[in-house]
């Protein structure tokens, strides 16, 4: 992290600090998807299966006659085994946001956010004999800065378009460059450009929630350099502590991969409200 972040994150936890005669709404919700199967002289074949993850995510919203800030994370991490086989890591993100907008009275307002992706634990690319560590925590992780304008309605949508600074950072697993790969990658990089992000939240009745979030960052060095993160959730409680979910990810970014990225994920399993 260097200069342009610290600064950052001064800025935003002054700007939160400072506000007076605030409205404070706060939400943590977790939930535990567990899934074990297993064959004893089963003669149609099959493999013994052990699957679980946790799913975090929290939510803080300070608001003043002038300002509002919010805050919110998310965190998941995940492992399946299968037969005799070590058990492996199938899921694992973290992702926090701070966000201070100013109420002009505007149409739209302006803002500045903060934003970091990482991971919680080791990574490895796995062969038929052994295993190779590939990232951990904060290497590689990315550190978003934007300053810009925004609107929105209510909770239910809101748009931000703004000058943004990227840093992408490792430190014994820097990402190795898509376009060349011979090339030897740098542990720090810096990207200056512009950001635009998207959220759409609607509730269908009290049991359904949906969220889509679009964030697109472009360093304005070519179109194909865009980086492109969607990723939509569909939350559906179907008792007081069991929830069905759905999640869609699609991720592009050319540094690291010269294809897009999917990741799609279906889960039933136990809903727990903190907050």
């Amino acid at each position: 992290m260097n200069k342009i972040s610290y600064v950052f994150a001064c800025i935003l936890l002054s700007l939160a600090i400072a506000q007076n005669n605030n409205t404070v709404t706060k939400s943590m919700i977790g939930s535990f998807n567990f899934t074990q199967s297993s064959h004893d002289n089963w003669v149609q074949g099959g493999e013994d299966v052990l699957s679980w993850f946790l799913d975090i995510k929290g939510d803080y919203k300070k608001e003043s006659e002038r300002s509002i800030f919010q805050g919110s994370g998310h965190a998941n991490y995940g492992k399946t085994k299968i037969s005799d086989t070590d058990a492996r890591k199938s899921m694992d993100e973290l992702k926090l946001d701070l966000l201070y907008t100013m109420k002009m009275g505007w149409t739209v307002n302006p803002y500045i956010s903060a934003q970091l992706l990482s991971q919680l634990a080791p990574g490895y690319a796995y062969t038929d004999t052994n295993k190779t560590q590939i990232s951990a925590f904060m290497d590689p992780g990315y550190l978003i800065q934007t300053m810009g304008i925004g609107y929105s309605i209510d909770d239910k949508f809101a748009a931000r378009f703004g000058a943004s600074v990227k840093e992408s950072v490792s430190d014994q697993y820097p990402i190795p460059n898509a376009e060349n790969p011979d090339a030897t990658p740098d542990k720090i990089r810096t990207e200056f450009g512009f950001q635009s992000e998207f959220d759409i939240k609607k509730q269908f009745g009290e049991k359904t929630a949906f969220t889509s979030e679009i964030d697109i960052f472009s360093n304005l060095e070519g179109f194909d350099l865009i980086d492109v993160i969607w990723d939509t959730n569909l939350n559906t409680k179907i008792s007081e502590y069991l929830q069905f979910g759905f999640q869609y990810k699609i991720v592009y970014d050319r540094d690291v991969s010269p294809k897009r990225q999917i990741k799609s994920v279906l889960s039933l399993g136990l809903n727990y409200t903190f907050l």
